[in-house]
C-alpha cells in the first residue's frame, strides 16, 4: 500500500504481487485527522496502529515481512520488491525520479505542501463541533400507536399545533421554522408565561405556577394569575428583553423583603416575606468563588477541568476519556457553566447539591438537605482550600 499524504482516498493505492488491482473510490470526503480529539502539534508523536478497529484491537492477525518506508514508493519500486520483470514506461520513470528525491525543486515544493496539509488538518480537527438537525426532503408518515406498541400504527397524524392554543398562521411554513415563529407569536399565550414563570422560580425558589414542569390541566393554578399575565405581556412588548425582566424582579419590593418567617404568613403564599430557599449547585460554587475573589468572569471558551476527586472517571467511564486531567490557573476558577460535564460521571460537588445527571431533561430540580452537603462545603478541595481560613 502506498499513500501520497493528500488526505484523499484516491491518494491511497494497493498492490497485489506488485500489480495494482481494479478499484473504485466510493467515499472521498476525509478532511481532518482520523484520531478523535487529536491535539498534537508534533506529528512525530502520533501513534502508529496495526490491526485496530473502533478503538478495539483486532485479535488473531498474523503479519509476515512487514516493511514501512519513510516516503511514498513509486510503482516500479513496488514491482521490484515483488520481483516483477515488466518493462517500465516513461511515466513510471518520471514518478520514480520525482519520489526518489532526484529533483530538489520538487522535493522542496512537496515538503512545503505537506506542512500546509498538516496545518490545515490540525486547524479543522481542533475546531469544536455542534450537532445539527436537517429536515428530510419528504416527511415520514407518523401514526398514533395502538396502546403505544411500535408495531401497531393507528390513525395517521399530520403537522399541527395543539387545538387548545391559537392555530398556526397559514403563511408560516409547516416545519421547524414555522413552529419557532408560532412559539413566539404574539397570539400564543403560553411561551411568555412559561418563560416569566421560570425566571421567577430562579429568583424566588418557587414559580407563580409551582409546577413549572407542568403548565397544563394537571398542574397547579397560578398563585397570582394577574401578575403572571402582566409580566408575560410586558415581557413580549419589551422585545423579549430578559435583562429588563430580571431587573424588574430584582428591584421589586417583593424581592427586597426580609426572609424572616412569621406566624402571620404560613406557607408564605402571598409573599409577605422573601421566600428563603437554597441556591442551585452552580450558583453555590460561583458565589463561593466570587466571595474569595477568585472567580474568573471571562465569557466563552471550551470546557474547563477544575478540582475533582481522583479516579472517578476511571471508575465510572467505560470508554471515551477515562482519565480526568485537572487543569490549573484560571481554568480552576471559571464559572460553573464551563465545568466539563461527562454524563456518566458528572461533577460530584454539583450532584451533591441536586444537580441532575442530564440523562433526561429536568425543568424543576429536587431540593434536599443532607449532611453530605455540609461535608462538601467544609472539606471539598475546591471549597476548603480557598474559602475557609
Amino acid at each position: 500500500m502506498t499513500y501520497d499524504g493528500s488526505s484523499k482516498a484516491d491518494g491511497v493505492h494497493f498492490y497485489i504481487d506488485g500489480k495494482r488491482p481494479d478499484s473504485e473510490v466510493l467515499n472521498d470526503h476525509l478532511y481532518k485527522s482520523l484520531l478523535h480529539g487529536a491535539n498534537e502539534t508534533n506529528w512525530s508523536n502520533l501513534p502508529f496502529f496495526l490491526g485496530m478497529e473502533l478503538r478495539q484491537t483486532i485479535q488473531h492477525i498474523v503479519m509476515d515481512e512487514l516493511k514501512v518506508y519513510k516516503r511514498q514508493l513509486a510503482e516500479i519500486e513496488v514491482q521490484q520488491l515483488s520481483q516483477l520483470t515488466d518493462a517500465p514506461t516513461e511515466d513510471h520513470w518520471l514518478e520514480y525520479y520525482l519520489l526518489a528525491g532526484k529533483n530538489r525543486r520538487y522535493q522542496k515544493t512537496l515538503q512545503k505542501l505537506t506542512e500546509l496539509r498538516k496545518e490545515e488538518t490540525l486547524l479543522l480537527t481542533n475546531q469544536p463541533e455542534e450537532m445539527i438537525m436537517q429536515a428530510r426532503p419528504n416527511s415520514q408518515p407518523t401514526y398514533i400507536l395502538d396502546r403505544g406498541a411500535y408495531d401497531a400504527p393507528g390513525r395517521e397524524v399530520t403537522l399541527a399545533t395543539p387545538a387548545a392554543l391559537p392555530a398556526m398562521p397559514k403563511d408560516y411554513p409547516a416545519n421547524r421554522l414555522g413552529l419557532a415563529k408560532w412559539l413566539v407569536d404574539g397570539s400564543n399565550p403560553l411561551t411568555a408565561r412559561v418563560s416569566v414563570n421560570r425566571f421567577w422560580m430562579m429568583l424566588f425558589g418557587k414559580g407563580l405556577v409551582e409546577t413549572q414542569e407542568d403548565f397544563g390541566n394537571q398542574g397547579k393554578l397560578p398563585s397570582h394569575p394577574e401578575l403572571l399575565d402582566w409580566l408575560a405581556v410586558d415581557f413580549v412588548e419589551s422585545g423579549w428583553d430578559v435583562k429588563k425582566l430580571m431587573k424588574q424582579l430584582l428591584l421589586s419590593a417583593t424581592y427586597r423583603q426580609s426572609s424572616l418567617a412569621s406566624e402571620a404568613s404560613p406557607g408564605n403564599l402571598l409573599y409577605s416575606r422573601f421566600p428563603a430557599h437554597r441556591l442551585s449547585a452552580e450558583t453555590i460554587r460561583d458565589k463561593a468563588l466570587a466571595a474569595s475573589k477568585l472567580l474568573v468572569p471571562k465569557i466563552g471558551g471550551p470546557s474547563v477541568y477544575p478540582y475533582q476527586p481522583d479516579g472517578l472517571w476511571k471508575a465510572l467511564a467505560t470508554r471515551n476519556a477515562t482519565e480526568y486531567r485537572q487543569q490549573s490557573g484560571d481554568s480552576l476558577y471559571r464559572r460553573s457553566l464551563y465545568t466539563i460535564w461527562k454524563r456518566s460521571s458528572p461533577p460530584p460537588s454539583m450532584v451533591n447539591f441536586d444537580a441532575p445527571d442530564r440523562y433526561k431533561c429536568v425543568v424543576r430540580r429536587q431540593k434536599t438537605a443532607t449532611p453530605l452537603q455540609s461535608h462538601v462545603l467544609m472539606d471539598d478541595h475546591q471549597f476548603a482550600l480557598h474559602f475557609w481560613p
